[in-house]
């Protein structure tokens, strides 16, 4: 009999099959390593219940002045600032009009026919409001109608029994009713699913002054019509609101919360059509999903909207000194003082430390389209000035067209330098100094970058994903060596990698990638680097964006509409009450002797601790499964304890000095894992106890 050490090489590997990687960690979930030995990962909590609305692409952290600790939050639908457990809309307003006297009109009327059961036009008495604007949902009796067209009186082409009602005959003269109020609003160039606040209303009929004082989303349009849903039934079809002005300010348009490309369902009701409180599907003028960017200038926050416009916040002015924010940002050009040459549209925002403002892909004013997009083309404010853009000698602004490439990408300050992408090349920009300001050098024109967000630095060295590998800048660039690169890319949806997101947990000296994989439209995996130890894991998550720990000590992200606080606690705290997270580590197999044997398996030594563990008795599942030949399945069709056979499966405590087995087989494979709540675990050095037991085939 001999104690067979189980000392498996740190990291995890899935370059080579399972035998080949023998020695090594081949499959986890939850797991990362510290000072070589696998443990179970942190887990998070919620820093506030409250949420917000869209799929958030953007994070950033600053404090202002006043000592109010700000996250900047960009979403496909709004751009937000969460302070003190609060989330204030800072999405700039496109667009403020002031409405006619009693702009909104109330779908009302009745039958002035009876109907069948499955009749899909409908005739009614009066249809004034009926036809400014469609398509809407009525209610007959206690039967919704999706409507999708009218013309006076008419209306055609209606879906029978929508929202889960019944449809049944009506009678003439029955009430024909809607929760959706016709708002005339001229020229609004609204999108469907557009944010629009009203303010200045009155009360009329069912509809209070809190009510129609409100933010609504864009449910249908017109040029000057537009309806909203109020979740009121109308009881009349007389207009109101007040004949002092009504303002309606119309937030800029909502983006998409993927890329997408063509039409197909999902686009008509039968997706996410018109319910009550859902807007009709979005409808946009471009299929490229939004992403954010944003920078800290002094207190305020620059951000801009890829391929869009930037916008300004000057928390001087918008924040009170109790962190109430007052009122949105505003577009950079219409700044008071700017001196006329301000971006109009732009890829990407950054600050530099000389505090200019610098744009990528920006407009060139003195082009023979001013106002149209260059891809490649750099500007830059004069320095601590946001209105000056225009280059002078007695100023700093500038710009710069690079060369390689179709578009400039991203950027990354550094410590000596800020790199900058194209979707070829990656530059260097150096602050130079009047006259020139920066300057610019390639320094690789041969690589790919997945997305606007893949980039993290960490210890002045850079990392990136590429269409198909990991980069490394540390003066050069080079390919980072990945232990996982045929696990991630050979499972990955390339058409959402713009949703790729990179961030750093410096505390446990890693970098994170969350991406979708082949069979998602949304971020569902992780692939850590842990660059002390040059190691890779991975696991399953569901996150959109990352901000590392640098104020409140530990990393935040984003999924769901939620904020969550990782590192903190052992389970997943965004549910009440906190649910565990199953974590593993799984061993690719290893021969027990020379491997042309068999060898029977009589007793397992545990090594673990539970040091960081809550509940009073945490455990942890091991798993040891032999096999004969490489073919055989292994961990399959998890069971309960089982102590004879091909796989044991059984419960160790912190009290658990050994477990009585009985295997046999030519390799053996190891797991260790635990689904309960409130545990922590980090693994040692367990040993088999294993005698030969002969060499039968």
């Amino acid at each position: 009999m001999a104690l067979q050490y189980l000392q498996f090489r740190p990291g995890v590997s899935r370059e080579s099959t399972n035998l080949a990687n023998s020695g090594g960690f081949y499959a986890c979930q939850w797991a990362r390593f510290r000072s070589g030995s696998p443990e179970k990962i942190n887990g998070w909590s919620l820093p506030s219940t409250n949420t917000f609305l869209g799929e958030c692409r953007d994070l950033i952290e600053w404090e202002s002045l006043n000592s109010n600790y700000i996250v900047g939050v960009g979403t496909n639908l709004k751009f937000y600032l969460y302070i003190g457990g609060l989330y204030f809309n800072i999405t700039p307003i496109r667009l403020s009009s002031n409405l006619a006297a009693n702009p909104f009109y109330p779908i009302y009327s009745t039958l002035s026919a009876g109907i069948s059961a499955t009749a899909t036009t409908i005739s009614v008495t009066s249809g004034t409001s009926f036809a400014y604007v469609y398509p809407y949902v009525v209610r007959i009796g206690s039967e919704d109608i999706y409507v999708t067209s009218a013309a006076g009186t008419t209306l055609s082409g209606c879906i029978r029994g929508y929202n889960g009602t019944t449809a049944a005959t009506h009678s003439i003269s029955s009430v024909v009713s809607s929760a959706y109020l016709v708002v005339a609003s001229a020229t609004n160039n609204a999108y469907v699913g557009d944010y629009v606040t009203f303010s200045g209303a009155t009360t009329f009929g069912p509809y209070s002054t809190a009510v129609l004082n409100a933010e609504y989303i864009v449910a249908s349009q017109t040029t000057n019509y537009i309806t909203v849903y109020t979740g009121i039934q109308s009881t009349s079809a007389t207009n109101g609101g007040g004949s002092a002005p009504v303002v309606a300010k119309y937030q800029i348009h909502i983006g998409q919360a993927i890329d997408t490309f063509g039409n197909g369902w999902g686009i008509g009701p039968w997706g996410t059509g018109l319910g009550w409180g859902t807007p009709y599907p979005v409808s946009v003028d471009t299929q490229e999903m939004r992403i954010w960017s944003s920078a800290v200038f002094g207190q305020n926050l620059v951000y801009n909207i890829k391929k869009g416009g930037v916008y300004y916040w000057d928390a001087s002015t918008k924040l009170t000194p109790s962190g109430q924010v007052t009122s949105p940002g505003v577009d950079i050009t219409s700044l008071p003082g700017t001196d006329g040459q301000a971006p109009n549209v732009a890829a990407r925002v950054f600050v530099t430390e000389e505090r200019h403002i610098v744009v990528l892909g920006a407009n060139d004013p003195y082009a023979a389209a001013p106002t149209a997009q260059d891809p490649l083309l750099i500007r830059w404010c004069s320095q601590e000035d946001p209105l000056t853009w225009t280059p002078a000698v007695t100023n700093t602004a500038g710009s710069q067209r690079l060369v390689y490439g179709s578009a400039l990408i991203t950027a990354e300050i550094t410590r000596q330098e800020t790199l900058i992408w194209s979707d070829t090349a990656v530059y260097s920009m150096r602050y130079l100094g009047p006259p020139y300001t920066f300057g610019f050098n390639t320094i690789s024109n041969e690589i790919t970058i997945a997305s606007p967000n893949c980039v993290a630095t960490a210890n002045n060295i850079t990392y990136w994903m590429g269409n198909s590998k990991f980069y490394v800048y540390s003066g050069r660039v080079d390919t980072l060596p990945c232990a996982l690169r045929q696990y991630v890319f050979n499972d990955f949806n390339f058409v959402q990698s713009n949703q790729v997101y990179a961030g750093t947990n410096e505390k446990y000296n890693e970098v994170w990638w969350f991406y979708p994989s082949a069979d998602s439209d949304y971020n569902n995996r992780y692939v850590i680097y842990n660059y002390l130890e040059k190691l890779w894991y991975y696991g399953d998550i569901d996150r959109t964006a990352w901000l590392d720990s640098h104020i409140q000590g530990t990393p935040w992200a984003t999924y769901n509409g939620m904020l969550v606080q990782h590192e903190s606690g052992t389970d997943d705290g965004s549910v009440n009450p906190p649910a565990a997270i199953p974590a593993y580590i799984e061993s690719a197999d290893f021969d027990i002797g020379e491997g042309d044997k068999f060898s029977a398996v009589k007793r397992v030594i545990p090594d673990v601790d539970f040091i960081g563990s809550t509940t009073t008795t945490p455990s942890v599942t091991m798993t040891v499964s032999t096999r004969n030949f490489p073919g055989q399945g292994l961990f399959l069709n998890d069971t309960p304890t089982n102590i004879s056979g091909s796989k044991v499966t059984t419960q160790v405590y912190d009290y658990t000095n050994q477990v009585f087995v009985r295997l046999r087989g030519r390799q053996v494979a190891f797991r260790i894992g635990s689904d309960g709540a409130g545990i922590k675990w980090q693994l040692g050095t367990p040993r088999l106890d294993i005698q030969p037991d002969g060499i039968k085939s």
